[in-house]
């Protein structure tokens, strides 16, 4: 007898254990996504005051909280990003703004962290002092 192929038995025990697996992985992944999303916006955020600043010289902020930060143009709040709530800010930035001079340097210069409290991780947002520039460790620290 010519066996060429699987039994249908043989291929639904390999989809059961690809569905495992799959289920197993797909929680860890969509948590370090979401972090990543609210660290990357929260990094392009800082690079559009920054770029307001040195292009139109208004007075652009971010204003970081725990839970939230908010974009400003003066006392005007442009965008508030609310988090959810085992995401957290960690900063020195904390209860004031951040803001530039009109050449991109940042006023304070410093890190923020966008930490996950349940997984115990974080992404680092640094801005540097000389050159005001804006950079997102692209990983997850333990």
């Amino acid at each position: 007898m010519n066996n060429n192929g699987f039994t249908i038995i043989e291929l639904i025990c390999i989809l059961a254990i690809m569905g495992i697996i799959i289920t197993l992985a797909i929680p860890s992944m969509n948590l370090s996504y979401e972090m990543k999303l609210y660290a990357v916006q929260l990094c392009s955020d800082i690079r559009y005051v920054r770029v307001k600043k040195m292009t139109e010289g208004k007075d652009y902020k971010i204003y970081i909280d725990d839970n939230f930060y908010e974009m400003r143009k003066g006392i005007k709040t442009i965008k508030r990003v609310d988090l959810p709530k085992d995401i957290k800010i960690i900063s020195n930035y904390r209860k004031e703004c951040i803001y530039f001079t009109y050449r991109g340097a940042p006023v304070m210069s410093g890190s923020i962290n966008i930490f996950d409290q349940k997984e115990k991780r974080y992404y680092q947002i640094t801005i540097v002092p000389a050159s005001g520039r804006i950079l997102l460790k692209d990983e997850i620290f333990e």
